[in-house]
């Protein structure tokens, strides 16, 4: 499988390929947007950029969608009321989830551009975003601690955990296991949780090690998580293996450049 890096240069996304990171091209986008964010769709046939000529603080933000093969744009999402803050593709790749400052998050379809829902819930920003590994459940981290979780295919609001203390820090990160048993979340303390689902239970924490978690994934055994994040006390990028049966962090890892 080919690997993509992603990078943002003078306003306009680059993509790199390889291990040995070589230009594959340059994606357009207009004169005066700036990038917010980016997502890769999971078969890595599509790539999405959040842009906004203001900043991102007025109405005008937009999502592109461009084929990874031939560089086409095939899609622009616009109806966002403010800054968008993260973009998931669900697991089939059909389907780009957009969340944004107005408090809202948006379905698209990736092939047509047509909005078919939008969900709304949340008092505060949502900033984290994860699909289920079936696609049938959304789940969304917001700036106050709190995770709700959405019925895909009718837009419902299915529940809400209060993942952090009462006007706490933002879940600032959400990753499923491949088997959607578990989802770990992530808030803007460096704190560390893993849920068990669907029953939504609390099952493991660990805190003191990181001041910001920046990327969390499973391993593929599923035994243990890998984390990456600016240390507690060192303030420099750092990467752990933490031990999902023992709670404790067993290894320290090479730190990747992101």
């Amino acid at each position: 499988m080919r690997s993509f890096f992603t990078f943002v240069l003078a306003s306009s996304p680059l993509l790199a390929t390889g291990a040995e990171p070589k230009l594959l091209r340059t994606l357009s986008v207009p004169r005066r947007s700036e990038v917010q964010t980016l997502a890769f769709s999971p078969d890595a046939k599509f790539f999405a950029a959040a842009l906004s000529e203001s900043g991102g603080f007025g109405d005008d933000a937009t999502v592109a969608i461009w084929e990874v093969a031939t560089g086409r744009a095939i899609a622009t999402l616009r109806g966002h009321g403010g800054l968008i803050t993260w973009l998931a593709f669900r697991p089939d790749s059909k389907m780009l989830a957009v969340g944004s400052f107005d408090t809202t998050i948006r379905l698209w379809r990736v092939d047509t551009g047509r909005n078919t829902a939008v969900l709304k819930g949340h008092s505060f920003t949502p900033i984290s975003l994860a699909f289920s590994p079936d696609g049938k459940t959304l789940a969304s981290g917001s700036t106050r601690g709190k995770i709700r979780f959405w019925d895909v295919a009718t837009g419902r609001d299915l529940a809400t955990i209060a993942a952090t203390a009462e006007k706490g820090p933002g879940v600032i990160y959400l990753v499923y296991d491949r088997r959607g048993k578990r989802l770990l979340h992530c808030d803007s303390n460096g704190t560390v949780v893993l849920w068990r689902m669907p029953s939504r239970k609390k099952v493991a924490t660990l805190k003191g090690h990181f001041a910001t978690v920046e990327v969390a994934a499973f391993r593929a055994d599923e035994k243990s998580v890998v984390l990456v994040g600016r240390g507690l006390k060192t303030r420099v990028r750092e990467c752990i293996q933490w031990d999902l049966q023992s709670g404790r962090v067993t290894a320290r890892l090479p730190t990747p450049i992101i």
